[in-house]
């Protein structure tokens, strides 16, 4: 077959994907201009990069997955038809907005939320038994050295960890003032974490940005263009973030380049940029996997026919892994028999995509955009509407679903189930822990009855 077809095919998926990021731009839909930014990034590039990359070879290989143009064609249709479906899911929920001041001379500042001593306490002392058990746990040594540390329960600590980025998160939601003593737990937090799991950290820097953007004390309704300035800068500190401390953590077990000081490593990356993550094509070959695993299933397919689904029994494992490993040896013989469902094995990690058809074949790819542009369409209807009533458990449910969400893109189907309900058991206790040591229900906005007695819509 003709593989420019696969160009032009996944050019004009990148423009709509592109255009559907400014939409969502110009309609201050921060949620939405996320999810299909990392669409965009995650599935369309790497799309289009395996298209080049055919071009010139009539297979080519990413990670496990070995990938024909014909298999590959099946894939870039699919992406098509997503760019179709979340088309056709803006203009479902596109809709009117408030009037552009009403916010501005109606809005009565809320009751401040105010932590006591034990509050305090409480989290530090999380904090503090959290660090140092992943430390024990992992040692020193292998957390600095390796390209990614854990072992038997460090996730689970991790979670726990998680649980003191909420005083910061929530004084944020309730536009009250930010201290220093949420904001070093934060920090603190955020710096152990992304010793462990870099995506973990950046989930929690996006969910300060969203809640953020999305709270009346930041002028909810405010036009991103507004902020346009960060639309820069952070993602190019997000980007050398998470590929230049990548680069280095995965340099460090390259046998020719571990034992180099900062500065000899600098060197290396000079002359072998082949092996760093700021390399385009090494980095859709071996550090993402949007849409090469199904290119790698759609490949098979078109060699071999076949029908093959596990019915998304394979999800089930989550629940088990919810359970602390050191509590979960009787039932690891079951969740190796779950996981041992999941039947395609090109992908270390399975994306969200792959999964939808090892799940369901065909009729799982058709759901996929389906869901998920309900999902994060909803969410943002969802945020817009409840932003009024000030903090509550649904707000910070909210922004877990939203952060934790995108590993229906970037994850599979189990590890996504996962991180949602792990994080939203934490947000919960997060909510009691501010109920008990404060003595307090988390407060109400006053200004909701104003703001909605003065809600007014225009076209």
């Amino acid at each position: 077959m003709d593989n420019k077809i696969l160009l032009y095919i996944n050019i004009m998926s990148l423009i709509m994907n592109m255009w559907l990021i400014f939409i969502s731009y110009k309609r201050n839909k921060l949620i939405n201009l996320i999810y299909h930014f990392v669409f965009l990034f995650l599935v369309t590039g790497q799309s289009l990069n395996i298209s080049i990359n055919l071009q010139e070879d009539r297979e080519v290989y990413y990670h496990s997955n070995r990938i024909t143009g014909e298999g590959h064609l099946i894939s870039s249709f699919f992406i098509f038809y997503c760019m179709v479906i979340f088309y056709l899911f803006e203009y479902l929920y596109k809709k009117r907005r408030p009037s552009k001041n009403i916010f501005n001379s109606s809005f009565k500042k809320n009751k401040q939320v105010n932590y006591s001593i034990p509050y305090y306490v409480v989290n530090w002392i999380v904090f503090f038994l959290m660090s140092f058990s992943m430390v024990a746990l992992i040692g020193f040594n292998e957390i600095i050295d390796e390209g990614r540390p854990g072992g038997s329960g460090s996730t689970f600590l991790l979670i726990v960890l998680s649980l003191c980025i909420y005083p910061f998160i929530i004084k944020i939601i309730n536009n009250s003032s930010i201290n220093y003593k949420e904001t070093t737990l934060f920090i603190g937090t955020f710096f152990i974490t992304v010793l462990f799991s870099r995506m973990i950290a950046i989930f929690h820097l996006m969910m300060v940005v969203v809640a953020g953007y999305y709270s009346v004390y930041n002028k909810y309704r405010t036009p991103l263009s507004k902020y346009k300035k960060y639309f820069i800068t952070v993602p190019i500190i997000l980007v050398i973030f998470f590929f230049g401390f990548g680069t280095y953590r995965n340099l460090k077990n390259f046998n020719d380049a571990s034992g180099l000081s900062f500065n000899e490593l600098l060197g290396y990356i000079k002359e072998h940029p082949e092996n760093t993550l700021f390399s385009i094509d090494v980095n859709y070959k071996l550090g993402i996997e949007g849409i090469s695993g199904l290119s790698g299933l759609m490949t098979q397919f078109c060699e071999n026919p076949f029908i093959k689904i596990d019915g998304g029994l394979s999800i089930f494992s989550a629940f088990i892994t919810l359970i602390p490993s050191f509590f979960r040896g009787v039932l690891l013989p079951l969740q190796e028999f779950l996981l041992s469902l999941y039947w395609y094995k090109g992908s270390i990690v399975s994306s969200g995509i792959e999964a939808s058809y090892v799940h369901f074949s065909f009729l799982g790819l058709l759901g996929y955009p389906v869901f998920l542009s309900w999902y994060f369409n909803s969410l943002n209807k969802k945020v817009s509407s409840k932003i009024y009533s000030g903090i509550n458990l649904s707000s910070l449910t909210s922004y877990v679903l939203i952060i934790y969400g995108l590993l229906i893109i970037r994850g599979s189907s189990s590890a996504c189930i996962f991180f949602i309900i792990a994080n939203l058991v934490i947000a919960k206790f997060s909510t009691l822990i501010y109920i008990v040591f404060n003595n307090k229900s988390i407060p109400k906005n006053k200004s909701d009855s104003v703001i909605n007695s003065n809600l007014h819509l225009k076209d």
